[in-house]
């Protein structure tokens, strides 16, 4: 089922977070510590909330 689902890919502002994210913890995000999987999903969708109020592109 979930192999059904389309592969979200990041926006472009995300891109330089997730090159910080796997450069620090590894290119593989599913190998992250949950704490770190959380950071990073924090720090995304506050990215998503700047992009919906035309903060950012």
């Amino acid at each position: 089922m979930a192999a059904d689902l389309p592969v979200r890919r990041p926006m472009k502002a995300e891109v330089p977070l997730l090159e910080r994210f796997m450069d620090t913890y590894g290119d593989d995000p599913r190998d992250w510590p949950e704490d770190v999987d959380l950071r990073y999903a924090a720090e995304v969708a506050a990215l998503r909330e700047k992009w919906l109020r035309g903060e950012v592109q």
